[in-house]
Protein backbone atom coordinates (compact mmCIF):
# COMPACT_ATOMS: atom_id res chain seq x y z
CA UNK A 1 0.00 0.00 0.00
CA UNK A 2 1.28 3.41 -0.64
CA UNK A 3 0.67 5.75 1.80
CA UNK A 4 0.91 9.51 1.34
CA UNK A 5 1.58 10.58 5.06
CA UNK A 6 4.56 7.81 5.03
CA UNK A 7 6.15 9.53 2.24
CA UNK A 8 5.33 13.03 3.04
CA UNK A 9 7.33 12.00 6.44
CA UNK A 10 10.09 10.06 4.56
CA UNK A 11 10.61 13.25 2.53
CA UNK A 12 10.94 15.09 5.62
CA UNK A 13 13.23 12.93 7.60
CA UNK A 14 15.39 13.14 3.96
CA UNK A 15 15.24 17.00 3.53
CA UNK A 16 16.33 16.83 7.74
CA UNK A 17 19.38 14.27 7.17
CA UNK A 18 20.51 16.57 4.04
CA UNK A 19 20.80 19.72 6.31
CA UNK A 20 22.41 18.04 9.29
CA UNK A 21 19.43 18.90 11.61
CA UNK A 22 19.30 15.74 13.29
CA UNK A 23 20.73 16.59 16.08
CA UNK A 24 18.37 19.53 16.96
CA UNK A 25 15.19 17.06 16.16
CA UNK A 26 14.96 15.60 19.57
CA UNK A 27 11.60 15.04 21.33
CA UNK A 28 11.64 17.79 23.62
CA UNK A 29 12.54 20.38 20.61
CA UNK A 30 9.87 18.94 18.09
CA UNK A 31 7.31 19.17 20.95
CA UNK A 32 8.24 22.55 21.77
CA UNK A 33 8.16 23.61 17.94
CA UNK A 34 5.03 21.85 17.50
CA UNK A 35 3.59 23.95 20.90
CA UNK A 36 4.52 27.08 18.85
CA UNK A 37 2.95 25.96 15.46
CA UNK A 38 -0.32 25.25 17.10
CA UNK A 39 -0.15 28.81 18.68
CA UNK A 40 0.63 30.27 15.74
CA UNK A 41 -2.78 28.38 14.47
CA UNK A 42 -5.01 29.21 17.30
CA UNK A 43 -3.83 33.16 17.49
CA UNK A 44 -6.32 33.41 14.70
CA UNK A 45 -9.17 32.08 16.48
CA UNK A 46 -8.32 34.04 19.81
CA UNK A 47 -11.13 36.25 21.05
CA UNK A 48 -13.37 36.16 17.99
CA UNK A 49 -16.81 35.58 18.86
CA UNK A 50 -18.47 32.51 16.91
CA UNK A 51 -20.43 34.87 14.44
CA UNK A 52 -16.82 36.30 13.71
CA UNK A 53 -14.72 32.50 13.34
CA UNK A 54 -17.87 31.59 11.25
CA UNK A 55 -17.08 34.72 8.55
CA UNK A 56 -13.35 34.31 9.49
CA UNK A 57 -13.86 30.57 7.72
CA UNK A 58 -15.03 31.60 4.47
CA UNK A 59 -12.44 33.73 4.29
CA UNK A 60 -10.27 32.31 1.12
CA UNK A 61 -7.25 34.54 2.51
CA UNK A 62 -7.79 33.55 5.96
CA UNK A 63 -8.59 29.54 4.83
CA UNK A 64 -4.60 29.77 2.83
CA UNK A 65 -3.31 31.38 6.43
CA UNK A 66 -5.05 28.43 8.62
CA UNK A 67 -3.73 25.68 6.06
CA UNK A 68 -0.04 26.86 6.30
CA UNK A 69 -0.31 26.94 10.25
CA UNK A 70 -1.64 23.20 9.84
CA UNK A 71 0.84 22.50 6.91
CA UNK A 72 3.51 23.64 9.91
CA UNK A 73 1.86 21.31 12.18
CA UNK A 74 1.92 18.69 10.15
CA UNK A 75 5.51 18.67 9.79
CA UNK A 76 6.10 18.57 12.89
CA UNK A 77 4.39 15.88 13.53
CA UNK A 78 5.52 13.67 11.09
CA UNK A 79 9.44 14.65 11.39
CA UNK A 80 9.82 12.14 14.56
Amino acid sequence: MNDPLIALRDKLRAFTREREWDRYHTPKNLAMALIVEAAELAEHFQWLTPSIEAEQCVNIKQVHRLYRGFGGSVMRLSSY
